[in-house]
């Protein structure tokens, strides 16, 4: 082949390579992608997983021009806010989709302005897909189940005293890098399983049971700050961590708890030991997960890139 017909090929790979750029970006972090644009400010938006289930961690990538001064967002009624990626100009924000979301379409709205005040939104239509989560029958002592007045008065009082845990989320981002499991053990009781505790219908389960031997070491699944480290009827000796960004683990029936509240600990730091405290029939950990007060599924923290 002569120096030109060389050169040629050259320009056509370069032209080739260069033209596809912009695609294999947009693969890289981007499942799925939209676009919406004005003079001044754009927007490159993109969601993973592609397909949404109930309980999923939802992931919003916007890549923004250069010129934008602000970003905003929109779903299912609730304000959505945006941490930067690393450097540049890469924002993201987690949505956590409940386990009872009704399944359906639903619009995600995305805004930006420049410095001029120029705006520019876009509208995406997100598909919720309805998750089989199954059903588990479980036989317990009829007091676990049936609760006398003076009981019931306070697991009521409990229930509220963890709701306003949901309540006060905070601005800054705390986790940093892939979320870990608590502890290796194989799952006993998987997320959402519909339970009927003694042929009686009870509310799905809302975390994961994992198997745990007695005085096992509990770790934080990433970093975060204890905002609860007490004794609750159901769930026993607890640990609940907040990572920001109303992004909270849970850790159950311990049965030693080894920090307090108030504490910043680091991912994998020994929150406590396995035990079988509150309601439980023997040692395991029930590993929870509430992101905007939605509750999802513990694995779906692993799956976040």
């Amino acid at each position: 082949m002569g120096k030109r017909g060389l050169k040629n090929t050259k320009f056509k790979v370069c032209f080739l390579l260069y033209g596809l750029l912009p695609l294999f970006l947009s693969i890289l972090f981007l499942s799925g992608t939209a676009f919406a644009k004005q003079k001044e400010v754009s927007l490159k938006v993109g969601w993973f997983p592609r397909k949404v289930e109930q309980g999923d961690i939802y992931v919003v990538n916007v890549l923004v021009a250069k010129g934008a001064r602000s970003l905003t967002g929109e779903f299912q009624g609730k304000a959505l806010s945006f941490y930067k990626v690393k450097k540049g100009r890469l924002f993201r924000t987690l949505i956590g989709i409940d386990m009872e979301t009704d399944p359906g379409t639903y619009q995600l709205v995305i805004s930006a302005k420049s410095r001029s005040g120029k705006a520019v939104r876009g509208r995406y239509r997100i598909r919720i897909k309805k998750r089989d989560f199954g059903e588990q029958r479980i036989t317990l002592p009829e007091e676990m189940v049936e609760l006398d007045e003076d009981t019931l008065k306070q697991v009521e009082e409990e229930g509220e005293k963890v709701k306003e845990i949901w309540t006060k989320e905070r601005s800054d981002r705390i986790w940093r890098g892939k979320f870990i499991k608590p502890l290796d053990g194989e799952i006993i009781s998987p997320f959402g399983v519909r339970r009927i505790l003694n042929d009686l219908p009870r509310n799905p389960h809302s975390g994961v049971d994992l198997e745990a031997g007695m005085g096992e070491d509990i770790r934080s699944s990433n970093a975060g700050i204890v905002v609860f480290a007490g004794e609750l009827y159901f769930s026993g000796e607890t640990v609940i961590v907040d990572h920001g960004r109303g992004l909270y683990t849970m850790y159950f029936h311990l049965s030693r708890i080894d920090v307090e509240e108030g504490q910043r600990v680091k991912k994998g730091e020994i929150l406590g030991l396995a035990g079988s405290t509150g309601r439980s029939t023997g040692p395991h950990l029930h590993w929870g997960v509430r992101l905007h007060d939605a509750r999802v599924d513990p694995f779906s923290l692993l799956r976040l890139r």
